[in-house]
């Protein structure tokens, strides 16, 4: 019961961020999002291309964050996979490091007291 919960909660919040994402964050974070694909920036092609992947980054993310909201602290593998993949994309955030330690410590105490 509790999964399912957790699994719609996860999808309200995955459309939520979606249709917020194409209406244009509030606040200005992603200006006014749209499907149509970038201008032509004169030949810039690697300007647009780092800001594509940029936002890739920030939707991978967001995404992420979301799922971690709806993922017992007690389930450490999967915390540490969703914050290892946060620390990958943003290798300099010490708070996803410290995250990725803290459920490493928290595996290895498991694994040392119950043998798994």
């Amino acid at each position: 019961m509790l999964q399912r919960l957790g699994l719609a909660t996860a999808v309200v919040l995955a459309l939520y961020m979606l249709v917020t994402l194409i209406r244009g964050a509030p606040g200005g974070e992603f200006g006014s999002a749209s499907l149509a694909p970038p201008a032509n920036n004169g030949g810039n092609n690697r300007v647009s291309a780092q800001s594509m992947a940029d936002k890739k980054i920030d939707i991978e993310t967001r995404r992420l964050l979301t799922e971690l909201r709806t993922i017992p602290v007690n389930e450490y593998a999967i915390n540490l996979l969703k914050y290892k993949q946060l620390l990958e994309m943003h290798p300099n955030d010490a708070e996803f490091a410290r995250k990725v330690a803290f459920y490493t410590q928290k595996l290895a105490d498991r694994r040392d007291t119950h043998g798994y």
